[in-house]
């Protein structure tokens, strides 16, 4: 029988979270207005099929005029798709970032609506101060500023007005050019970004547990998550679903949160977010095998009824969760979503926000993106979305298992987004200074899943397709946001396994654990294919780090045990490498005998400095001896490297090299996002039809509507 709610305990539970919220959640002061401008879905996806990740010299050249323009004090401050609207001149490129910054207005703004205003998020030095907030047009006692979150613990509904940031100071505005301007040249603004607007992502696969090691894990070690809570920022979970029910039929989903501006609905209105978590953690149900099916669920939702949200909500969500970890026991965030990563991941609104999360010690993990190839069929390279590209959050690709069970014949999705990260800042000469992190870290199953079907949602009703043999609770979905939920459920396995593990351990064991793909390089498949048996494996042989300092003793016994499985009748290799440092890679036992600083929650390793929680760290050791930093010798590591070696930056396939920048293949020079032929091309930007850009400014959840088109996102690949 499934879970129904209790009217007495829904009184109680109300009660003791409305006293509860009055402790512990922020107050209140900003808030998002509504949309008012929506993409039809389908035509959305037209465009999309026929464009994809191709940058596209037009709105290349028009950005860096525009910076170009800008005083060179303001060329640090401002996002490059913001730039043409801060300066004189230039309606077209001006008109086209107003589009695809998606301009807001609010029913209650008393201002000129004659004039255009821009809606983005003002970062600051410090909390804003008065004479920020007053050129800013905001008081705060301006109702129209203000936001609630709503809380359902099973039934009970509690609001809590919030601030719109506790992650990074600032707050979000909606401000004509020169009052952009104005704000640009206030000493304690560092930072002004669109809030960009966001909006869903996905032979059937029925063997995912056994794909995965999980089914090894089950009968080996028997964990299944319990204990654990993992928290979707999505469009919700359908909490009525069974895959969603415990074996006595007692309801999983704890608590659903809606952070979404504009609507008031907990109810997975979408679907999507039911279809992540279904592969997360779906109790086998039909041919529904979820990962983690004995943790606990926490509905985020931040996208509403069209898949559709802004960056604030998935900020706002974010704080939630790190405000209320304690109280719902939240250990793992997913986030099968993100934004294009333009800014550096050092300016990037959310990407601050994921790594509050991962310094809080929560686990963040987020789908790479479906970017990876272009109209034309060629493999795009430097499409990780926001804040995937950030290096403290675990950022998964899509592989195709091709439905066999088995893992040899497993790939990479052609549509799974390649490293290396391409987020930048300008330096004071307007020069780009590209963030190049190796990234995704590793790739996990996410070609026609089966999971949850949310019946009647906007989905499903769009593409009756994706139902899964006239089922009624089940369908299939492909993409990198079905992948990242199945890591985010087999984080939750780790931490069953170790209670003790940090964000930083748990990504560097899934890196060190995954197996190779062979004839994908690490751009494509970062460390290799998901191998959770052989994790769980290293993380039992760990102690408890709880109470380690960096360079204690970790491992249980003197040195590591093999971490060799059999999966599905086949021995599985594993990479032996973990990634850190922007684009380095490194090896040997010693990763896991020792405690390495970097896995301590709030360190930060990039380019010369080491920062703990934003301060740096000006003594001890980063890496203990026996570590080998392999980023320069390692080449034909079990076919993570197809050729070539890395240097100066990162390995791409056939010699390609990513070096200061510039991509050169075979003798042919891609810089500045120009692409090429040879099949190969660099992405910056993300074009739909009449030139509203979404990769330059709208967060893509990836695995529904794709640039790939709908039936290779959503219906998988063959």
């Amino acid at each position: 029988m499934r879970h129904r709610i209790d009217p007495a305990r829904t009184v109680v539970l109300l009660t003791i979270f409305a006293l509860l919220s009055a402790l512990l959640l922020p107050k209140p002061q900003l808030a998002a207005s509504r949309i008012d401008q929506t993409l039809n879905s389908r035509q959305e996806q037209s465009a999309l099929e026929k464009a994809g990740v191709q940058p596209t010299s037009r709105e290349a050249s028009e950005f860096d005029s525009a910076v170009s323009q800008l005083d060179p004090t303001l060329r640090e401050k401002i996002a490059p798709d913001l730039a043409p609207v801060m300066v004189d001149g230039g309606q077209t490129a001006a008109a086209d970032a107003q589009e695809a910054i998606r301009e807001f207005s609010s029913p209650d703004d008393t201002r000129s609506s004659d004039v255009e205003r821009s809606r983005v998020i003002v970062q600051t030095y410090g909390p804003p101060s008065d004479d920020l907030l007053a050129a800013a047009a905001i008081r705060s006692n301006n109702n129209a500023l203000m936001d609630e979150v709503e809380v359902s613990t099973r039934g009970a509904v509690g609001k809590s007005a919030t601030s719109s940031f506790e992650s990074l100071n600032g707050f979000v505005a909606e401000l004509t050019a020169p009052e952009l301007r104005l704000l640009a040249s206030m000493d304690d603004v560092s930072y002004i970004s669109p809030d960009r607007v966001t909006h869903s992502t996905a032979t059937p696969d029925t063997k995912l547990r056994d794909e995965t090691g999980d089914t090894n894990v089950r009968s080996s070690y028997g964990l299944n998550g319990e204990g654990v809570g993992i928290a979707f920022l999505d469009s919700g979970i359908d909490w009525n679903h069974p895959t969603f029910e415990d074996s006595y039929g007692r309801g999983r989903v704890s608590v659903v949160v809606d952070a979404v501006t504009g609507e008031s609905t907990f109810s997975d209105v979408y679907g999507h977010g039911s279809a992540v978590a279904g592969a997360a953690a779906g109790l086998s149900y039909g041919s529904i095998n979820g990962i983690a099916s004995g943790s606990t669920l926490l509905s985020v939702r931040v996208l509403n009824s069209n898949g559709q949200g802004t960056v604030s909500d998935a900020i706002r969500a974010l704080d939630w969760c790190v405000a209320n970890a304690w109280l719902f026991n939240i250990q793992v965030i997913n986030m099968s979503m993100g934004a294009a990563s333009v800014d550096s991941f050092t300016n990037d609104p959310l990407c601050q926000a994921a790594e509050r999360a991962v310094n809080a010690g929560i686990v963040v993990v987020t789908a790479a993106g479906n970017n990876g190839k272009d109209p034309y069929g060629r493999e795009v390279y430097g499409s990780i979305t926001s804040p995937g590209n950030d290096p403290l959050v675990i950022t998964v690709g899509s592989a195709n298992t091709r439905g066999t069970g088995k893992r040899s014949d497993d790939i990479v999705n052609t549509f799974s987004s390649r490293g290396p990260t391409l987020g930048y800042k300008l330096d004071s000469a307007g020069k780009k200074q590209y963030d190049f992190v190796l990234k995704p870290d590793l790739v996990a199953p996410g070609n026609a899943v089966v999971t949850a079907k949310v019946s009647g949602s906007k989905l499903i009703s769009e593409h009756p397709e994706l139902t899964y043999n006239g089922s009624s609770t089940q369908m299939m979905l492909s993409g990198t946001s079905i992948a990242s939920g199945v890591v985010a459920g087999s984080a939750a396995v780790l931490l069953q396994a170790n209670s003790g593990l940090t964000p930083g351990l748990i990504k560097a064991i899934l890196q060190y654990s995954a197996q190779p793909i062979p004839g994908a390089n690490v751009c494509q498949q970062g460390a290799g294919l998901l191998n959770l048996y052989a994790a769980v494996k290293l993380a039992k042989s760990l102690k408890n780090p709880s109470s380690l300092s960096a360079g204690n003793w970790l491992c249980l016994y003197s040195s590591l045990p093999s971490l060799a499985t059999t999966i599905t009748n086949e021995s599985c290799a594993t990479s032996g490498v973990i990634f850190s440092n922007m684009n380095h890679v490194w090896a040997g036992s010693e990763l896991f005998l020792r405690y390495q600083l970097i896995y301590k929650p709030g360190i930060l390793w990039y380019g010369t400095s080491v920062k703990n929680n934003g301060v740096l760290v000006t003594s001890g050791t980063v890496m203990t001896s026996g570590i080998r930093d392999v980023t320069v010798s390692i080449s034909n590591n079990n076919g993570m490297i197809t050729s070539g070696v890395l240097a100066s930056g990162v390995i791409l396939s056939s010699g390609v090299i990513v070096v200061e920048g510039v991509v050169l293949s075979e003798g042919v020079i891609m810089t500045e996002g120009v692409t090429l032929s040879q099949g190969v091309s660099l992405g910056e930007s993300v074009t739909l039809s009449e030139g509203v850009i979404i990769a330059e400014g709208v967060v893509v959840a990836e695995g529904v509507i794709q640039a790939a088109g709908l039936a290779q996102s959503a219906a998988g690949e063959p």
